[in-house]
């Protein structure tokens, strides 16, 4: 019990205002875990008045918890070290207490452990929080879970009625009947649907992108060629508009090391943009020049402008600055991001600049200049010549009547015999029941996956085909005994060199 009256030195009632007084929580016990002294501050704690626990032992006030603090306790009296930071929950009816604790030997003047002195601190509100935080972020990671099953659908969606478009067109450009013309109308026909598929690629790869995750297919290639194509691509926007065009393209180094696809996007996403932010009767002007061994590529146009405010955070995704603007011209604000991202892993910059809303704008992409010769034009597939190897049989599985009626049609004409299902009962039965050389399958089907035909039949050389591009389901493919996974839209000419690397 507290000492009083004369009994009380100057310097202990000192000591005992500083015990009452404390902010945080503070006790002292002997050796049989009682009570010796209690300030007001752990008394509130444990929801108790100071006068219910003087005299108490800790196992008389807290049966519950005697066994978890014990050892603690009896540790520092036996050893005499200090126990620091020890963290300990306690339930009440009112809810969960938690406290962060340290146990400090005290000692006589002989230095024996007498007394045990406790000091607490309540981290109740910092536990919840860490609960709130940790809620929070479970529920951010299972968004974003959400988002890329989301993306992946939406991706195999949209890539999957764009198979046979590419089919036909590589179909058609094999016939040499055809007049020039048409022929180009199908080259270009053909160069937008794998544009638009590596458009795709991008919506499903964000994350990959923003984290500088994106491999490139790299080959020499002209820069004045792809703004040519990424121009031509454009031009029915910039004629609906009644922009003047101007090209000013000077360099005269603009071989490229790279991946063209994805400049060829860069190219088309900053033409885009200015066609898209110039009013009608505006100027857009593309010009390119060689400097400091660099290719620099600038996209100008006499638009909207760009606030000041926003050109630090322009090339971050889904920024598109003020909400009117979003109205009027839509998009998703993913160009800008990826274009910065394609350019950095290609050794490369890119910036805006804008003197201010009605100002106009213009986007400089600066390259390293590559040193090789021209890629070799791609060849559409011939027609397997009677009496080849061309022999196999193939089970194509596919449940898109176009795709599978298209593709079937094309193999064929490279002299194989083709088998069609359009589910995987049907894929399981016929591979059963026959004999086949090579399977071609789906991933995703109406009534399970390629992967459950795989689990089912015998081992044989398959290639998967898929609208799923992300490189665990490349994975999970490989995994179920598929050979090679190839993602839709498909390039023929990548199939046919497929199958027959496969049969060989």
């Amino acid at each position: 019990m507290p000492l009083t009256g004369p009994e009380i030195s100057d310097k202990w009632y000192e000591l005992e205002q500083i015990f009452a007084a404390v902010p945080f929580g503070m006790v002292l016990l002997d050796r049989d875990l009682r009570y010796l002294r209690v300030n007001r501050a752990i008394a509130d704690m444990v929801r108790m008045k100071v006068d219910d626990m003087l005299g108490k032992t800790v196992a008389e006030l807290f049966p519950g918890h005697i066994d978890t603090v014990r050892p603690f306790m009896m540790q520092v009296f036996d050893s005499g070290v200090p126990q620091y930071s020890v963290e300990r929950g306690m339930k009440f009816e009112e809810g969960q207490l938690s406290l962060l604790s340290s146990y400090l030997p005290i000692r006589d003047k002989d230095g024996v452990v007498t007394a045990l002195c406790v000091v607490a601190f309540e981290t109740t509100d910092l536990v919840k929080a860490e609960m709130k935080i940790r809620e929070a972020r479970d529920a951010a990671e299972a968004a974003s879970q959400a988002k890329d099953k989301f993306l992946a659908v939406l991706s195999h969606e949209l890539r999957t009625p764009l198979t046979p478009v590419l089919a036909m067109v590589s179909n058609l450009q094999g016939r040499t009947d055809l007049p020039v013309d048409v022929r180009e109308d199908l080259a270009t026909v053909r160069r937008n649907v794998e544009l638009e598929s590596r458009l795709i690629d991008d919506l499903l790869d964000l994350t990959r992108i923003s984290q500088g995750k994106v491999s490139l297919r790299q080959s020499d290639t002209d820069a004045h060629m792809l703004l040519q194509h990424a121009i031509n691509i454009c031009r029915d926007d910039v004629a609906a508009k009644r922009l003047e065009l101007k090209l000013d393209l000077t360099a005269d180094r603009t071989r490229l090391s790279g991946d063209p696809a994805r400049l060829q996007q860069v190219f088309w996403n900053l033409l885009k943009n200015a066609v898209k932010f110039t009013p009608e009767n505006g100027v857009v002007h593309v010009r390119s020049s060689n400097a400091n061994g660099d290719l620099l590529i600038e996209f100008q146009d006499t638009g909207i402008g760009i606030d000041p405010d926003h050109l630090p955070r322009l090339f971050k995704a889904f920024e598109q600055g003020q909400i009117s603007i979003t109205r009027q011209f839509g998009g998703l604000g993913l160009g800008l991001a990826i274009s910065k991202a394609l350019v950095d892993l290609h050794g490369g910059s890119i910036r805006a600049h804008s003197e201010g809303r009605g100002q106009g704008a213009k986007f400089s992409v600066s390259l390293p200049v590559g040193v090789g010769t021209a890629p070799a034009a791609a060849t559409a597939p011939k027609a397997a010549a009677a009496g080849s190897a061309r022999s196999a049989r193939l089970l194509l599985v596919e449940d898109h009547p176009d795709t599978l009626r298209v593709m079937a049609r094309l193999i064929r004409a490279m002299g194989y015999t083709v088998e069609t299902a359009t589910n995987v009962a049907d894929a399981v039965a016929k591979a059963n029941a026959g004999q086949f050389d090579l399977l071609v399958s789906d991933i995703g089907l109406p009534d399970g996956t390629g992967l459950d035909i795989m689990a089912q039949i015998k081992p044989l050389p398959a290639i998967a085909l898929s609208g799923y591009g992300m490189s665990e389901d490349v994975e999970k493919s490989k995994a179920a005994g598929f050979t090679v996974h190839l993602i839709k839209p498909l390039n023929v000419d990548e199939l046919m060199r497929t199958i027959d690397s496969l049969l060989q």
